[in-house]
């Protein structure tokens, strides 16, 4: 059906409402063949006028309901403004193509349930105005039908898959509409129940203006979400989801204005089953190519999955489960801006969640493992996952007035449960995404630079957590993996401005019967010839291994927290740290710790400036358990290069270790370094300067030894350039045995490592080096108490030997 007239008055009785429909089957039992939805248009063009005084309908559904197993599309509803045409009406607006897929018939022999597709609901202002009084409703939903075994048929069916349509509100050359009450757009894709789950896959919403185009809404909601039916055979499989593309998108020099706010879903889940549906999360965007989008409230974007469940019958794994793209971007070019500006808080969620695996039948059939999860990850091409709120470096401005929260992390699914005699299933791996904020590349070559970042709050996090193991009467199962990803700032030849950033990228091993191993992940800022401007900078790139119950506790293994300047940066305080910590065990050994990275490096040239504390940790922690885990600490600096400025206040730094107890014998540690190096650079630090790289041996329970420490390096070398202390310097390299906690172990050996100070220029620079207050420098060994004996049979233990370490100072004016 198609309307279209100069100027035409649409009503029906007293209310002033109109139906326009071309729909397929509606129930009509007589019906055969597959269902599609016709095409219904209202039009006004060429200066035409509509107007209706109530609410008006736009149906060109299919269904395939009371037809056995046949498909149905949806059709093409559309409201449209051409050419210098109005449509204006003033209640409520609904638009729907939706398709519904017809349920198996058993009695027809047909065990499959249909497929259904959404077809198109679209408003479109093409130099045209379109003005709604009321509410907008744009569906374009996809229903698959349901399979024989939802009906207590089959087995061997498949429930028919969902495919969502599109729903698009669209203004273009010059076009303008306005929506007073809520936008909501559907173009969701759901999978019919089956004995295997349907698959759900979903399709496009999207609101978009473009080349002087104007779009004015209230609050808006899209969903594109795609969900998977569960599959209830004993060999069925839960159907996949796969999130669509939901934006808000302008091109050209397009307007786009929310008076309230945006909430966009492109969630994936898939379908319970005896094996859980795979879930691919979508797309969900508030994005200014060009021109400009303007929200007075709220931003929340969500691209997540959810692997479904391993729940019927016995030994199926969880679905694995891939975070989507959820961002806020404002991108613009050396010859047209782009500006995006949210009043209220924005939330970009693109996390992957695996499903929990099956049970164990207590036989042959062992439980089932959890799916594994993982964060969005960006790939290389813009759409491939994570969550970001990013400004081209340009011409690109975004501004967020309330905070900021990037999430990608992942969650591995927890292993089933043993049967009888059994052990519980493995715990699925989890890994962290990608979650990034501050300027980009963007459109443009960077030769302007005007492009801006500014927040309030900043918080990203990239975790991942491994999945527990599942319970079982002969033990937990294994415990699953967890990996860090990447949680950082960039500001990239422009300005980054915020309040308290924190960036967060830990790995979290999974408990079970073997802890899994957790390594951190890449957590920081990068200045890549920009300006970085903040309060608090807080970064963590954690590696913490999972809690054995039989078996070792998993090992954890610190990753990078670090901030590189080449550029500017100013903040008020910086606080990272890159911690590794063995996971411990009842029964078995404890797990080794690894420290990684915390640094901040100031390039040739640069400028960095902390007005509070500076503090850099990357310790180790080895695990307790029967033999206590080793420890091995990373590496904490601060490097200044050639030209470069550093003006610090107090500063802390950390690489220090402890091993874990153990019955049998405590873990060695090991310090790590911990040194500020300039190289042709100038660091001042207002406040007390404190460097460990200390290490202490684990302590011996139950009659077991103490384990031995060593201390590391640390200290502070001046290679040309200037270092100026207005308080203390205390530099501190010790190495502890650990005690004898029971009767007659022995007590573990100290070493003392290296304290370091060189000051040493060369024929071209001098180097120096000024200590206002006072001067220490530790590396002395201590070894630990032996155990006392017990009057029986055993005698006490010998004390651990003490060995002092280096104590090196050196000033070389030429080393030539």
């Amino acid at each position: 059906m198609r309307h279209e007239s100069e100027h035409v008055a649409l009503g029906a009785g007293d209310t002033g409402d109109v139906v326009l429909r071309a729909q397929a089957n509606d129930n009509l039992a007589a019906a055969s063949g597959d269902n599609n939805g016709g095409t219904a248009t209202l039009l006004a063009q060429n200066s035409g006028q509509v107007q209706i005084a109530g609410t008006l309908l736009v149906d060109t559904s299919a269904s395939a309901a009371g037809l056995g197993g046949f498909d149905a599309f949806g059709g093409q509803s559309t409201v449209a403004a051409q050419s210098g045409g109005l449509v204006d009406i003033s209640g409520d607006v609904t638009l729907s193509a939706n398709g519904v897929g017809g349920d198996a018939d058993g009695a027809l022999g047909i065990i499959d349930g249909g497929v259904g597709n959404g077809g198109t609901a679209n408003v479109e202002a093409d130099d045209g105005t379109i003005l709604f009084g009321g509410s907008l409703a744009l569906d374009a939903q996809g229903f698959g039908g349901r399979g024989a075994s939802a009906f207590g048929g089959g087995p061997g069916d498949t429930g028919g898959s969902g495919g969502g349509g599109s729903a698009l509100l669209n203004a273009l050359q010059g076009g303008s509409i306005s929506v007073v009450g809520l936008t909501s757009l559907s173009a969701s894709g759901t999978g019919g129940d089956g004995g295997s789950g349907g698959d759900g896959v979903a399709g496009l919403a999207q609101v978009f203006a473009t080349d002087t185009a104007a779009i004015s809404l209230a609050d808006v909601t899209g969903f594109a979400r795609g969900t998977g039916a569960n599959g209830s055979a004993a060999n069925g499989i839960g159907g996949s989801g796969e999130g669509g593309r939901v934006f808000i998108l302008t091109e050209g020099i397009g307007d786009i204005s929310l008076t309230g706010s945006a909430t966009l879903d492109a969630i994936a889940s898939g379908g319970d089953g005896q094996s859980g549906g795979d879930a691919t999360g979508g797309e969900a965007g508030v994005y200014a190519m060009f021109g400009t989008i303007a929200v007075d409230g709220s931003v929340q974007l969500s691209a997540d999955a959810i692997g479904g469940d391993a729940t019927v019958g016995f030994g199926g794994n969880g679905g694995n489960a891939l975070g989507g793209t959820a961002y806020v971007q404002a991108d613009g070019s050396e010859e047209e801006g782009a500006s995006l500006t949210i009043a209220g808080d924005a939330t970009m969620l693109a996390s992957g969640r695996g499903g929990v695996g099956g049970a164990g039948d207590g036989g042959a059939i062992a439980a089932g493992s959890g799916g594994s999860g993982t964060g969005g990850t960006y790939q290389g091409t813009p759409g491939s996952g994570g969550a970001f709120a990013i400004a081209g470096r340009d011409t690109g401005e975004l501004s967020i007035g309330g905070e900021t929260i990037l999430v990608a992390n992942g969650f591995g699914g927890a292993g089933g449960t043993g049967g009888t005699g059994q052990a519980g299933g493995t715990g699925g791996a989890g890994t962290g995404g990608t979650a990034q904020a501050g300027t980009f590349a963007g459109q443009g070559s960077g030769a302007l630079g005007d492009g801006q970042a500014i927040y309030d709050a900043l918080i990203l996090e990239a975790n991942g957590t491994g999945g527990a193991g599942g319970a079982g009467t002969s033990g937990l199962g294994l415990g699953g993996a967890g990996t860090g990803g990447l949680a950082a700032v960039f500001a990239n030849g422009s300005l980054v401005s915020a309040g308290d950033i924190t960036t967060l990228a830990d790995g979290l091993g999974g408990n079970g019967s073997t802890g899994g191993n957790g390594t951190g992940g890449a957590s920081g800022f990068g200045v890549v010839g920009g300006t970085l401007i903040a309060d608090t900078l807080a970064s963590s790139a954690h590696g913490d291994g999972g809690t054995g119950s039989t078996g070792n506790g998993g090992d954890g293994t610190g990753g990078e927290a670090s901030l590189n300047v080449d550029g500017s940066a100013t903040v008020a305080a910086v606080n990272f740290a890159s911690n590794g910590r063995g996971g411990g065990s009842s029964t078995g050994n404890g797990g080794v710790g690894r420290g990684g990275l915390a640094a901040i490096g100031v390039v040739a040239g640069a400028e960095f400036n902390a007005t509070g504390d500076v503090d850099l940790t990357s310790y180790a922690d080895g695990g307790a358990g029967e033999i206590g885990g080793d420890a091995f600490a990373g590496t904490a600096s601060v490097e200044v290069g050639d030209e470069a400025t550093a003006s610090l206040a107090a500063v802390f730094l950390a690489a220090s270790a402890e091993g874990g107890d153990g019955n049998q014998l405590g873990g060695e540690a090991l310090g790590g370094s911990a040194q500020i190096v300039l190289s042709g650079g100038n660091l001042t630090a207002s406040g007390p300067v404190n460097i460990l790289a200390s290490g202490s041996g684990g302590r011996g329970q139950s009659g077991g030894s103490g384990g031995d420490g060593y201390g590391g390096i640390a200290g502070v070398i001046v290679s040309r350039g200037d270092a100026g202390f207005d308080q203390s310097l205390a530099i501190v390299a010790d190495g502890e045995g650990g005690d004898a906690n029971g009767p007659g172990g022995d007590g573990g050996d100290g070493y003392g490592g290296a304290a370091v100070l060189l000051v040493q220029g060369d024929a071209l620079r001098a180097a120096s080096m000024s200590v206002q207050g006072t001067l220490d420098m530790f590396v002395s060994g201590a070894g630990g108490d032996g155990g006392a004996g017990d009057g029986d049979q055993n005698a006490a233990g010998a004390g651990g030997t003490g060995r002092g370490g280096r104590n090196d100072f050196a000033s070389l004016v030429d080393s030539g």
